[in-house]
């Protein structure tokens, strides 16, 4: 597949290799291995990509040159097709080595082609783990589906870098090939906490002695989950844990300062993983397809989070990329406003105010700007919420892991792979503000309150049967629609410290219609 050079070639290359400071590969890849496959796949597809490109432009300028002719010199284009007309020699020459040179490209792009098909074969011929370091999943090879991925390839956009070559690639191999659930019988321990931190000691009382949590007042759940689970899953997970009725929007989003390590704090760099990790700020339900569908009595919350995981990943990457490239060409430049303390502290002690605005700082490209910039002149703010398509052991380590920072994105799926942080976030009802904090704590730390023939039992029910279960919870379930963790408290205040029975019966029969119940719920049902 790959030309190898002779001994007197490879000579020649060492010498430019060391003069020049070139990075030209002499020894042979080894078609077994992940690192030598991604790098031969690195050259074949941006081959492909340059030489599609050429093989185009040969044919447009031909068309454009026929078109021309025709035109301008119709003699000369008459006796292309007749031998007795006799035309301009200098132009008839160009037009036939233009000729020449069209069937030229068009040979070597069926080439590289060729070599591309082959090697796609390869790889998804390889296993699992060699596919997931190339890029990040595992298909199933569709020998059929091949000539519509190459089709796709063809009528796709022109790329001029390696990530938006992958990009491509990607996209196209989501659409025509199907995905395999890459099982890891190992489950993930999940300690999942309902944030308190708005209560004051008196409501932290009330939530320790009726909403039945432990000493200190904390609304937890400790869970086993299938390692694959994607975010969309666990947020079923999650909905049930909690006694919600997914009623309302929510997000997952990483620890911030994560975030910024990921980030830089740039657009630019935000704006290539989106897609990839982090989702767009328009159209979410419809780039992320995830249902925001209202609770009824027959919603099978648990048929939503059993395995196997699937979620329709087809066009993530392509749409966010398209909306930030609409983006960037209706607004290229950015007026970057001053923040909006900058603009208290400026007008604070000032007697008229109303027709006052945020001063402009400066002007900036959109693509050179901070994510705090954006966020402070513009209504573009959301830019940390997870696509939920991603797994959680790709986002979420252990308190030993090493994290992910942003680097080059020209390997761009090594960018997808976490953990990308040791703390998750996941926000329900924005005007409730709910928010859990998810960590995985190491499986020791739980033992000691769970017996190690249970916690075995359970190990092996997740990955035989690819479903959560609850390992320990404190405190009750909560509620949809009650004014967050603070009006929580206080529907509990009513219902057992208020001496009007007609609002204690009142308050209790909405409570039971939204699901919520004043006895504990068994670990075996909490999922």
């Amino acid at each position: 597949m790959h030309r190898f050079y002779s001994k007197n070639e490879r000579k020649i290359l060492e010498f430019y290799k060391n003069e020049l400071d070139t990075d030209y590969r002499i020894l042979p890849y080894d078609l077994n291995k992940a690192e030598d496959l991604k790098e031969y796949l690195d050259l074949v597809l941006m081959s492909f990509m340059d030489f599609r490109k050429y093989w185009s432009s040969a044919n447009d300028l031909i068309e454009e040159l026929d078109e021309t002719v025709e035109r301008f010199d119709p003699l000369t284009w008459l006796s292309l097709f007749d031998e007795e007309i006799r035309g301009d020699e200098k132009m008839i020459e160009t037009i036939e080595a233009l000729g020449k040179a069209q069937t030229h490209m068009s040979e070597l792009f069926s080439s590289v082609e060729s070599k591309l098909r082959n090697l796609l074969q390869i790889i998804m011929q390889h296993d699992d783990k060699i596919q997931e370091f190339i890029w990040y999943k595992s298909y199933i090879y569709d020998e059929d589906a091949v000539d519509e991925l190459f089709e796709d390839l063809l009528e796709s956009d022109s790329a001029s870098t390696l990530f938006e070559a992958y990009g491509t690639l990607i996209a196209a191999m989501n659409k025509n090939f199907s995905v395999k659930t890459i099982v890891n019988e190992e489950p993930i321990l999940l300690h999942l906490e309902l944030i308190t931190d708005a209560l004051s000691d008196e409501e932290r009382e009330i939530l320790i002695k009726y909403g039945k949590t432990n000493a200190e007042g904390l609304i937890t759940r400790d869970i086993l989950v299938p390692n694959h689970i994607t975010l969309h899953h666990l947020h079923y997970v999650i909905q049930k844990l909690f006694g919600w009725q997914n009623s309302h929007l929510r997000k997952f989003s990483i620890e911030q300062e994560d975030f910024y390590n990921l980030t830089e704090n740039r657009f630019d760099k935000w704006s290539e993983l989106s897609g990839l990790i982090f989702q767009c700020y328009e159209n979410l339900v419809e780039i992320t397809e995830v249902d925001y569908s209202g609770y009824n009595e027959n919603n099978n919350f648990k048929k939503n989070y059993t395995g196997p995981y699937t979620v329709n990943s087809e066009r993530f990457y392509e749409v966010v990329q398209g909306v930030i490239t609409e983006i960037l060409k209706q607004n290229p430049m950015l007026e970057v406003m001053e923040s909006f303390q900058e603009f208290y502290n400026r007008t604070k002690n000032l007697i008229k105010k109303e027709h006052l605005k945020p001063k402009i700082l400066k002007a900036t490209p959109l693509l050179d700007a901070t994510l705090d910039e954006v966020r402070q002149s513009t209504e573009f703010n959301i830019f940390d919420q997870l696509l939920e398509h991603l797994p959680i052991n790709k986002v979420l380590g252990t308190k030993e892991s090493l994290l992910k920072d942003f680097y080059d994105l020209n390997q761009m799926q090594e960018n997808c792979k976490g953990p990308l942080t040791r703390t998750l976030w996941y926000q329900y009802d924005f005007g409730d503000n709910w928010q859990v904090k998810i960590t995985r704590p190491m499986m020791d730390d739980v033992l000691e309150n769970i017996p190690k023939d249970e916690m075995n039992k359970a190990i092996h029910f997740v990955g035989s049967n690819q479903v959560p279960v609850c390992l320990q919870a404190s405190g009750l379930k909560v509620m949809d629609d009650v004014s967050g963790i603070v009006g929580y408290v206080k529907f509990l205040e009513t219902l057992y410290l208020s001496e009007n029975d007609e609002e204690k019966e009142e308050m209790l029969a909405w409570a039971k219609d939204m699901g919520w119940s004043n006895r504990k719920t068994g670990l075996k049902q909490m999922l």
